[in-house]
């Protein structure tokens, strides 16, 4: 039996070795179980998502406005009401991103995406609110406001993943 002994060390010291020479792949962070986030971040995620449907709607009324200057009419009322339309989702867009810095949680990481979307969307809102229904004056601007409705749907996409960091909304 005394003989027995060591022969069971060196198969402990042995196996142990090779559990700690044996290299460990790093968890990869998409694989990992994520707990729900909680109803402030599920409501924040869904304003966001909310902002990127406006944001949609502003591309689609700035496409109206762009084909109604290069159809050569002189439709004033039917600019004036497509230019009116486009302010308001504007507006509409301004409000939801408003409310959501207002319900993110402390330390939110989407917290400064969110004042990046503000700052854009007020220069969106100068832009829109200054067109004229002059084609040479109007389609650098609404070919602005389409690169920056697309930087904004690009940040709030970033936003929303950045506000449910950790944790899942399903």
């Amino acid at each position: 039996m005394l003989t027995r002994i060591p022969t069971i060390f060196l198969h402990l010291i042995a196996v142990s070795t090779i559990c700690t020479a044996v290299p460990v792949a790093p968890l990869d962070p998409a694989l990992m179980v994520r707990g729900a986030c909680s109803t402030a971040v599920k409501n924040l995620v869904s304003g966001i998502n909310n902002n990127i449907a406006v944001q949609k709607n502003e591309q689609t009324q700035t496409t109206v406005i762009q084909k109604l200057l290069s159809s050569n009419t002189s439709d004033s009322g039917g600019f004036q009401s497509a230019k009116s339309k486009l302010v308001t989702i504007v507006n509409q867009g301004i409000t939801i991103r408003q409310n959501n810095q207002k319900i993110a949680p402390a330390g939110n990481a989407a917290i400064a995406g969110l004042a990046t979307v503000a700052t854009a969307q007020m220069g969106e809102l100068k832009l829109a609110q200054g067109l004229t229904g002059t084609p040479n004056i109007d389609n650098p601007n609404l070919s602005s406001l389409q690169t920056m409705f697309s930087g904004g749907i690009k940040q709030n996409q970033q936003n929303a993943k950045d506000a449910a960091n950790g944790c899942t909304t399903n």
